[in-house]
């Protein structure tokens, strides 16, 4: 292709240029290669904005990706590695299923190793710095299994970190509902080594559906990547679709020996938690049955009937005793601040006493593994969510960013947190609401009483009352701790 183009420009234009080779040598096309590499990648980067929106350096639009991209994706090198080879093939390729979480990808993952690999552990690639691939507990290079579960979504960061080590490079897509919470970036999906599944597609009550959702979901499978299996490849023949019928049917089996378990627990085999009674991930939005006749249940939402609980988790220096106050003041406006203990166990201490968390609406912590809190208590509420602050740009004040895209994980600048007099003050409560309605709207519905102009005003009172303790202590020693609203003593300001 490089000398293709090159060719036809000089061809069409010696009548300028005449006999210069300089002009078009290796260096220039190299170049040329180079950025529009370059310019594919931008191109991705803006996907998600307006066709108004155009990058300056490359005249490329949002919203459209690049014709580009699509080529650079399609067109790994062919270099051979020790896995994911198959001698039947003769060329060597890797998988990654990368959904949103609540999407079925556990389904899909045990599916494509029960064809590719299927006594093989699962593998997964942790969504933290360094994108580590772990596997039986430890990290592995990508070649030790052809497929890798991941919930990371930038699959042109992933291939461009992968595409030398294979011949090809392949993504398999879950997505459920309308939400874009659960969805992918449905123009990742117009690449031909991307395959996009719907969640229905993934749903089986019998042997005989199972059967049937193999047999379809490999033929799709077949479809898509032929370019690259050719067709009617023997690797997805009948022998292959049994071993993913049997493997998923084991994962089942995993599944309900498990289901009494802590979710911590978790299969190494299949990638199953403990509790995890349906073929969907953590952090979906699956209501339990609310059980109203419990008092502990204090928290439960008369206009929703349903019962959830909220943690203000944020690095400290965050502004995070005004974010817990105020969803305090929604909620609870009288209440005695309650704070999880970042210690062994996490207790969650009230006025000095421990106290199981169903005793109140809002717990503060700086304890930031949201991971291993909505694990430890999803099964008590109908939903859990995390409200956290940040700070500037040091890591030590802002949490990891891909929490931010989970919908119960509410995110909040320390700018949205900061006001000067009663004004600034009511406005912001207000702003701070409505973005607190808009990310939650799914659990609590429009215009929920829950979140009125009442409430606000009571959030207001609250803050007030706050800032009034604030300036009584603000001679004392640090060690000294209101016990209503969470201020120490010394803190003048409110970080």
């Amino acid at each position: 292709r490089r000398c293709g183009i090159s060719s036809k420009f000089r061809t069409n234009f010696d009548f300028f240029f005449g006999d210069n080779p300089e002009l078009f040598d290796e260096t220039k096309q190299s170049n040329a290669i180079s950025r529009l590499e370059a310019m594919s990648e931008v191109a991705m980067r803006i996907l998600d904005k307006s066709f108004d929106y155009v990058d300056g350096k490359y005249g490329v639009h949002g919203g459209v990706g690049s014709p580009g991209a699509v080529e650079i994706i399609a067109t790994a090198p062919t270099i051979a590695s020790p896995k994911g080879t198959f001698d039947k093939l003769g060329k060597s390729f890797h998988i990654f299923q990368a959904s949103p979480p609540g999407t079925a990808s556990v389904v899909v993952t045990n599916w494509l190793m029960g064809l590719f690999e299927p006594d093989q552990h699962y593998s997964f690639m942790v969504n933290q710095k360094g994108r580590p691939i772990r596997h039986r507990g430890e990290e592995v290079p990508a070649d030790t299994t052809i497929v890798t579960q991941t919930h990371y979504l930038d699959l042109m960061k992933i291939y461009k970190r992968f595409h030398n080590d294979f011949d090809e490079v392949f993504f398999v897509v879950s997505s459920r509902g309308d939400s874009e919470e659960l969805r992918i970036n449905p123009k990742l999906c117009e690449y031909n080594n991307v395959l996009c599944l719907e969640y229905e597609d993934l749903i089986y009550a019998n042997r005989s559906q199972l059967e049937t959702m193999v047999q379809k979901l490999t033929a799709i499978f077949q479809d898509r990547f032929g370019y690259f299996f050719g067709e009617n490849s023997s690797l997805l023949g009948s022998e292959s679709q049994m071993n993913a019928i049997q493997r998923l049917e084991e994962m089942d089996k995993a599944v309900a020996s498990l289901s009494s378990q802590p979710a911590s627990v978790i299969d190494k085999k299949f990638g199953v938690h403990g509790g995890h009674r349906s073929n969907s991930n953590l952090l979906e939005v699956k209501p339990l049955a609310a059980n109203e006749g419990d008092p502990d249940f204090k928290h439960m939402a008369e206009d929703v009937k349903k019962s959830f609980h909220v943690f203000a988790a944020t690095p400290p220096h965050t502004a995070s005793t005004v974010l817990t106050n105020w969803i305090m003041g929604i909620f609870e406006p009288e209440e005695y601040y309650s704070f999880m203990v970042n210690t062994k166990g996490r207790p969650v201490l009230q006025n000095g006493v421990e106290i199981p968390i169903s005793k109140t609406i809002v717990t503060k912590t700086h304890y930031l593994d949201l991971l291993a809190l909505y694990k430890r208590f999803r099964k008590e509420f109908d939903e859990v969510f995390f409200v956290v602050s940040n700070r500037g740009t040091d890591p030590e004040t802002r949490i990891d960013y891909d929490f931010c895209e989970y919908n119960n994980v509410l995110c909040i600048e320390y700018d949205d947190l900061v006001y000067s007099n009663n004004i600034e003050l009511e406005l912001m409560v207000q702003k701070l609401t409505r973005m607190f309605q808009d990310r939650f709207e799914y659990f609590f519905g429009a215009n929920s009483p829950l979140l009125d102009m009442e409430k606000q005003k009571n959030a207001v009172q609250r803050l007030k009352e706050m800032d009034d303790v604030t300036k009584s202590m603000a001679d004392q020693t640090f060690d000294h701790v209101d016990q209503k609203f969470g201020v120490h003593g010394g803190h003048r300001n409110r970080d």
